[in-house]
């Protein structure tokens, strides 16, 4: 899309979310969020100073808005409609939506899915797999412009939190754990220092965080549906109240997510972690099309990962590994060149 789509498709969109009734509360990161970008679209970055006899929730605002320092409207503008679209679909609708030509599909959502069915909700982990991409595109300028902006109390890494799984504590949640609290030692260091060849050096190893993240959301979606596959096919479906058929929708919708990451206009490091996981979404694809009994398709599942459970514990983490290893060399690089043009 030109400038003048994006820019009028995010003027539907925000009349649209202003009617937007959801069916369960966003979050107020969530709707900090949706602001915070919104504000980017129309005013460009936030003022250096605020009033000290603001509100809490002025301050709030305000740090939102802070962090998203350095986006082009543009930039703000497609972020606003993932957002919005990724809210529309992990919160759901209590009606149909019908307010013009952005309620007929979301942006960003996939094919399968559209804000008019509202009883579609998509998980959380899943949902944001394209925002993770879009952010792992984020240039050396304008990440070097965001942290020089952000204050260390609205530091982005710093409000995250797993995303699959009930429990941020279990064991599911782990991975997605562990590479949120590399991250936040990363960006704590990169805002603590003032130095921008410094910051540099930590740009790649940033981005390659996040395509991390994707990987683990990923991984343990896989899982996760194998293990509640498992319970259905030995207890039932009506004593577990599990469904095999939204079990694979899930799936599809994962699998719709990792393809989209290996698009060419995605950064590198979503299109290597994408690649890796092409096995396991071939696999899901495969199943899906050619077993007319989901039944069948669900044994053929747990069989193969099971089989192949070694890729995912050894082989991807060590690919993982190898992936910051490379992101810190690429990162000297890059200091060189901050340094050569300071």
């Amino acid at each position: 899309m030109t400038d003048r789509d994006i820019a009028a498709t995010f003027r539907q969109k925000v009349v649209f979310m202003k009617s937007w009734k959801p069916a369960s509360m966003p979050s107020n990161r969530d709707r900090l969020e949706l602001y915070a970008l919104h504000k980017q679209s129309l005013s460009a970055d936030a003022p250096a100073s605020f009033p000290s006899t603001a509100s809490a929730a002025e301050k709030a605002k305000y740090n939102a808005w802070r962090t998203k320092s350095g986006l082009s409207a543009t930039e703000a503008m497609k972020l606003y409609l993932q957002e919005s679209d990724r809210q529309i679909r992990v919160y759901g609708s209590t009606r149909q939506a019908t307010n013009g030509p952005s309620a007929v599909r979301p942006t960003s959502s996939p094919a399968s899915i559209t804000s008019e069915d509202s009883t579609v909700s998509t998980p959380r982990g899943i949902a944001a797999i394209p925002l993770l991409c879009a952010a792992a595109g984020e240039s050396r300028a304008a990440y070097l412009r965001r942290i020089s902006q952000t204050p260390a109390d609205a530091a982005w890494w710093a409000r995250q939190e797993a995303l699959c799984g009930d429990n941020p504590s279990s064991l599911f949640a782990f991975p997605e754990s562990l590479v949120i609290f590399l991250a936040k030692q990363v960006e704590a260091l990169s805002l603590a220092s003032g130095n921008n060849v410094f910051r540099a050096l930590l740009w790649p190893l940033h981005n390659s965080l996040l395509s991390l993240w994707i990987m683990a959301i990923a991984s343990i979606t896989l899982f996760d549906g194998v293990l509640k596959i498992l319970q259905v096919l030995v207890w039932g479906a009506r004593r577990t109240g599990i469904s095999l058929t939204l079990i694979w929708k899930d799936l599809n919708l994962l699998v719709s997510s990792i393809h989209g990451a290996c698009e060419p206009q995605q950064a590198i490091a979503c299109r290597l972690v994408g690649l890796g996981l092409l096995p396991a979404t071939y696999t899901v694809s495969l199943l899906d099309k050619g077993f007319s009994s989901v039944t069948l398709a669900s044994v053929g599942l747990v069989a193969l990962l099971t089989m192949n459970l070694w890729y995912f514990i050894f082989l991807l983490p060590w690919a993982g590994f190898w992936m910051l290893w490379f992101s810190v060399l690429a990162g000297f690089s890059f200091a060189v060149i901050e340094f050569a043009g300071a």
